[in-house]
């Protein structure tokens, strides 16, 4: 759990300090005091979490934090750490903590000196304003109790915060509140999810508050192929109406809304003049259509800039001039998506930036709820019946590719009438597609030669595209590391970077492995499937409760040509498989030619991405079972001596 905030010192502070810790709650929360029912499965209960968020205006909000939680063992650790954020536009004050035994007496007084502090993008910003303040306890003699207390001021409210109270695995919820007040005359926007007790409210003194309560929720455990925790778990999510931001007043209520106060917010940084078009290369020119000209222009971005981030004021979402971002080489997202806009516009070339809430899990979206849910920008570029996406971060994206980075998701298309909610293209199985081709020379000893040509694109090409740029060495590292053949020596190795739609790599090793194939009296056992063996499913401990979720669809393909021994012949082959159900598809066969004695083995794996109910989960256990049991499978080959 992180909780957002961080501490200034002062001698008034320190005051409120010494006046809370004189009201800390008696009983200081004591293990014995947890219902049996919450330890079940727990690594750490939450005893209370106190969240109230007081919006004030437009612009100014205060939130009072109060936390404490029981860690069981190690693994809850985690959950006992605080993680407090400044910049300028909150300024949180720690307020103090304390450390107690399983017996509820005080080991320690926690103060402001705890907190380290550091800036959590120094390594990727140039400029920023952000600092951190953390801390974790070094206690290790389980089971122990920390709280917390800290108030945050906010000055440009362009999220409220949300109310997550079970927000991981093994940790049991004793109690948590959830509390907003506001004004009579403005109403709360939110959306819960799963909140089986409901919102109360009540009005006092002209101010309406709305109430959300969990006690007594049991851990829960972790599934194999679960939907994200943000998607799976209680939630209440808030966002503001009218509101100010960096002086910038807007509306929430719409998309349409949310966008055009972004559009007004950037709507100066377009100014390249026909000057810029000077240093353009002739292929732009040259290009004989609008997806050409679009890719040279995207080509030209990458060679001329590249990515450092912003986190200065309001410099998170304000974007530099287009002018600075050529001049200086380099900006961030916004700076470069808006950059490569201004250039497709000297060109005529209609374009528009689009929000986007990045990372390589997707996060659980609102459509129906608009609200700040992004955390990032791309560009879109309509052309006609075809529409690109580009990532204006990257330097070797291939023209129109996104990747499991922005992938398949809502984006806010930027317009000046406003935001347009659109979806991102998503990767299909055949676009993530891994294939293995080989020839096999297997010796009466069971040694092999092996000659491996293998093709990654889409997702399997994002797991290896840092190969190529490796030094050799590193590269045989993590060849070694990876490839499950036995005993291997790699003896060449060439991989190559293939520039299509579809970014793929092609990797051509030859290779040595001394006994591939075991061999008994005059009998030989080996299986074919020597690069891609489904692996296990982990055993349920329990009914299953979520559901079943595979991310990305997956395609895996494997032809094997095996030269059999010297007087050697088949005496078992296993039988062909041909199988699927709503999780995929596999096939596997085996096809020998007595002409030359050789054996070809062919494997094909697809893997559906999408969501399914619970009870469907048997089904994906009996096929990975199934495909496994198959992949496993040994043939048999016979010696004359």
């Amino acid at each position: 759990m992180r909780l957002s905030g961080i501490f200034r010192s002062s001698g008034a502070v320190i005051l409120l300090l010494l006046l809370h810790f004189t009201h800390i709650r008696a009983q200081n929360y004591p293990v014995r005091e947890i219902p049996p029912a919450l330890l079940q499965n727990s690594n750490a209960v939450i005893r209370n979490y106190d969240t109230r968020f007081t919006v004030i205006s437009n612009e100014n909000a205060r939130e009072e934090v109060s936390f404490a939680v029981t860690v069981l063992n190690e693994s809850g650790l985690k959950y006992a750490e605080i993680y407090l954020q400044e910049d300028r536009f909150q300024k949180p004050v720690f307020l103090g903590g304390a450390i107690y035994d399983a017996l509820g007496e005080r080991l320690t007084r926690l103060t402001p000196a705890i907190l380290s502090e550091s800036n959590p993008y120094s390594t990727m910003s140039l400029y920023d304003d952000n600092r951190v303040k953390e801390y974790q306890p070094k206690v290790r003699d389980y089971p122990f109790t920390v709280e917390y207390k800290y108030e945050t001021t906010y000055k440009g409210l362009l999220w409220y915060p949300g109310w997550r109270p079970q927000a991981g695995y093994g940790l049991a919820v004793e109690k948590s509140t959830f509390v907003v007040e506001m004004d009579m005359g403005e109403e709360l926007r939110f959306r819960e999810r799963g909140i089986t007790t409901g919102v109360k409210t009540k009005v006092e003194n002209g101010r309406k508050t709305w109430i959300w309560v969990m006690e007594n929720q049991p851990a829960r455990e972790s599934e194999p192929f679960e939907l994200p925790l943000r998607e799976s778990m209680q939630a209440v999510f808030t966002a503001p109406g009218k509101f100010s931001f960096g002086g910038q007043e807007g509306n929430m209520k719409t998309w349409q809304g949310l966008g055009k106060w972004f559009f007004d917010l950037n709507h100066d940084v377009n100014d390249l003049q026909d000057g810029s078009r000077a240093n353009f290369p002739s292929e732009i020119a040259q290009a004989s259509s609008p997806r050409e000209k679009v890719a040279a222009i995207y080509r030209y971005m990458q060679s001329h800039t590249r990515y450092v981030g912003i986190q200065l004021g309001i410099g998170g979402w304000k974007s530099f001039p287009a002018s600075t971002t050529e001049a200086k080489g380099f900006g961030d997202c916004k700076a470069l998506t808006q950059y490569t806009h201004n250039l497709l516009a000297l060109e005529g070339i209609k374009s528009y930036p689009a929000l986007i809430q990045a990372g390589k899990r997707r996060h659980f979206f609102l459509a129906d709820f608009p609200s700040n849910q992004f955390n990032h920008v791309i560009l879109c570029v309509p052309l006609g019946s075809d529409t690109l996406w580009l990532e204006c971060t990257s330097q070797d994206n291939p023209c129109g590719y996104l990747g499991t980075f922005t992938d398949n998701r809502p984006a806010l298309l930027i317009t000046e009438k406003g935001g347009i909610l659109r979806k991102t293209p998503a990767l299909g199985a055949h676009d993530n597609c891994q294939s293995h081709t080989a020839r096999v020379e297997l010796d009466e000893t069971g040694g092999a030669q092996i000659l491996l040509i293998s093709g990654y694109s889409g997702i399997n090409y994002e797991a290896v595209s840092d190969l190529p740029q490796m030094t050799e060495e590193e590269r045989r590292k993590r060849i070694y590391q990876n490839l499950t053949l036995p005993a291997f020596e790699l003896k060449r190795e060439e991989w190559n970077q293939l520039a299509e739609k579809i970014p793929r790599i092609k990797a051509d090793m030859e290779l040595s492995v001394r006994r591939l194939a075991p061999r008994t009296g005059k009998r030989m056992f080996f299986s074919p499937n020597l690069l891609n063996v489904l692996p296990a499913l982990p055993p349920e401990t329990h009914p299953r409760m979520g559901e079943v979720y595979l991310a990305n669809a997956l395609l895996e393909r494997d032809t094997i040509t095996f030269t059999l021994p010297p007087g050697s012949s088949l005496e078992y082959t296993p039988s062909r498989l041909d199988t699927s159900c709503i999780f995929g598809s596999y096939q596997a066969e085996y096809l020998y030619n007595a002409d030359n004695n050789t054996l070809t083995y062919v494997r094909s794996l697809q893997l559906n991405s999408g969501r399914q109910p619970a009870e469907k989960y048997p089904v994906l256990e009996r096929f990975f079972h199934q495909v496994r049991e198959k992949d496993l499978e040994q043939l048999v080959l016979k010696f004359d001596q």
